[in-house]
């Protein structure tokens, strides 16, 4: 299958400043009261800012048909837990040293769901602001398709997203980022590659480009 337009980065590496809340999540209250003490919109679907997105038949879209066994394999496999936003067992606690992270809260097997990776769908912004909370792209996937006569888009989940913003990066993954469209939308989610032990962290890898960038040493 063709790459996947990169990850720009996404979620909690930085230290929130202004927030001292110790907390693990153990229930849905929990999750809520924290997004709230963090200024976070918690979000059940996309946000879309971008309305033009919503005209598009992705199923015809030239990245589609050049994989399309490739998606329509994800979209049977997930598209109902996608649809139901399902969620994995999981719960947020602070690190020692990148801010929040993302935890499981029991076992989880190999090639588990996990959840689908919510945030406002947008045109990029190259400008990058940063803040106390970070870059704008440490919450920013690039959306999957690139469609002609479009801007560059992103689901961006800095102000506006679900449990996996808070999900690290790390040199080994034990999470897989996918993509498949279902009900004629793009939908990024994320799938274990390996047993994941009960209160053991979460860790996808952000991808090269992450890194690859002038504002990136910035963070370092």
């Amino acid at each position: 299958m063709a790459s996947f337009c990169c990850c720009r980065g996404s979620f909690n590496v930085y230290w929130n400043l202004y927030v001292f809340i110790m907390i693990k999540t153990s229930n849905r209250v929990d999750t809520l009261n924290l997004f709230k003490s963090l200024g976070i919109e918690y979000l059940d679907n996309y946000k879309i800012e971008f309305n033009k997105i919503l005209t598009v038949d992705f199923y015809t879209s030239e990245y589609y048909l050049d994989n399309r066994a490739e998606f329509e394999n994800l979209a049977d496999r997930f598209g109902e837990k996608i649809l139901n936003r399902e969620l994995n067992d999981l719960y947020i606690e602070k690190t020692i040293d990148r801010g929040y992270g993302l935890f499981a809260n029991r076992d989880i097997e190999k090639d588990s769901f996990i959840g689908v990776y919510l945030g406002i769908i947008r045109e990029e912004d190259e400008m990058v602001p940063f803040d106390e909370s970070g870059f704008d792209t440490d919450y920013a996937w690039d959306f999957p398709d690139e469609i002609e006569g479009f801007p560059q888009l992103e689901i961006n989940a800095k102000y506006s997203g679900n449990e996996l913003r808070f999900a690290n990066h790390g040199s080994e993954p034990n999470i897989d980022v996918e993509h498949t469209v279902v009900n004629n939308m793009w939908y990024i989610f994320f799938i274990s590659n390996r047993v994941i032990k009960k209160d053991e962290e979460v860790i996808i890898s952000y991808g090269e480009a992450y890194w690859d960038t002038d504002y990136r040493s910035l963070s370092q």
